[in-house]
């Protein structure tokens, strides 16, 4: 069971949420966007680990990931800003349910 996330990969390797599934653990945490980057999976760096990204996320109902993610600078407009690096964040989510 997954968290409710749906991540696409860049150019330079970066996974990137690109969708959350109404009603699911990840959107009803209230603090991932659309945007943001995910660097790790229950401690693993994201780009480092040699298993497939698709497979780290979801696990058995009811047991929990914890997912750290970089949010990108902002510029003032609300656009990117080059020289941010961004904020880091971590959540812990219950896989298969709407809870976190």
């Amino acid at each position: 069971a997954g968290v409710g996330m749906v991540l696409k990969e860049d150019a330079g390797g970066q996974h990137a949420v690109r969708l959350l599934v109404h009603g699911q653990a990840a959107e009803r945490c209230g603090v991932i966007q659309v945007g943001d980057i995910l660097t790790h999976v229950d401690g693993a760096s994201v780009p480092e680990t040699e298993s497939p990204l698709a497979l780290l996320i979801p696990g058995p109902q009811g047991t929990a990931v914890h997912l750290r993610f970089l949010r990108p600078g902002r510029g003032a407009d609300g656009g990117p800003e080059g020289d941010e690096a961004g904020t880091p964040y971590e959540v812990t989510l219950v896989r298969g349910s709407a809870h976190y």
